[in-house]
């Protein structure tokens, strides 16, 4: 199934199924009320979510409503956002893409179930007590996979001059971003590759962070998996293109954008 199925669209409806399982009982009464908050509105997630709520039997503004709470790349709204996701007694929350946005979740209710898609180990950024044993009122799916960063480097490696820099952008708001950082370096040290680290939690951040890569003639980028950047793939791709710089990404939405 995952073969036919873009990963990213195979968790959403995973996260989908999640969601009406923690509320079976409720959800057999009438109208389900969901709450749904991501850092950006894309269409292919939400796509996704509703088709694997529609192979379950629920249909969007027919026996389930769904209040979406997006961030657009602004992390510092989730508080707020999900208040009102609360505020509002929603049944489940689904916390779907950004490990700010799923802390922000699991900080502001501690009774209603959430279901969350983080890019991160879940443990480790305290989002859940264990793996095998969650505790609490979140579960979900976690997409970690720190080998894939040395996969991409490597990659990188072989279409790239071998005495030329990469570059890695990063964001560093992400709670992530020293964890990230010091995989992606430790994986260049052992490929003999120079990985030069800029971060950009901003777009005129993003703009400089280009600036540089182009002014420094760095080889190649390296963009880190984080929401700010997906709600910004268009920015980024455009910006790849007009420096020509070969970039690789965590999505297949940033080659949808004409990234390089």
């Amino acid at each position: 199934m995952v073969d036919r199925m873009r990963r990213r669209e195979f968790i959403t409806h995973f996260v989908a199924a999640a969601a009406i399982s923690l509320c079976p009982a409720y959800a057999e009464k009438g109208v389900l009320n969901l709450g749904f908050d991501s850092a950006e509105k894309s269409t292919e997630l939400l796509a996704a979510f509703r088709e694997g709520l529609r192979t379950l039997g629920f249909v969007d503004n027919q026996n389930v409503a769904i209040e979406y709470a997006f961030a657009e790349g602004q992390y510092d709204r989730f508080p707020e956002l999900v208040a009102t996701l609360v505020k509002n007694n929603v049944r489940v929350i689904v916390a779907a893409t950004g490990t700010n946005g799923v802390l922000a979740t699991t900080a502001a209710t501690k009774t209603i179930p959430i279901v969350f898609a983080i890019a991160m180990d879940p443990v480790s950024v305290g989002v859940v007590s264990s793996l095998n044993r969650p505790g609490g009122n979140a579960t979900g799916v976690s997409m970690y996979t720190p080998q894939l960063v040395a996969k991409r480097l490597e990659l990188l490696a072989e279409l790239t001059p071998a005495g030329g820099t990469i570059a890695m952008l990063i964001n560093p708001t992400n709670p992530n971003a020293d964890v990230i950082s010091s995989d992606a370096e430790a994986a260049a040290k052992s490929l003999g590759r120079q990985l030069y680290v800029l971060r950009a939690s901003t777009d005129q951040k993003i703009a400089t962070a280009f600036d540089e890569i182009r002014d420094r003639k760095y080889v190649a980028l390296l963009v880190s998996p984080d929401a700010f950047y997906i709600a910004r793939r268009e920015q980024l791709a455009a910006l790849c293109e007009q420096n020509r710089i070969p970039a690789i990404y965590e999505w297949s939405l940033f080659v949808k954008m004409a990234g390089l």
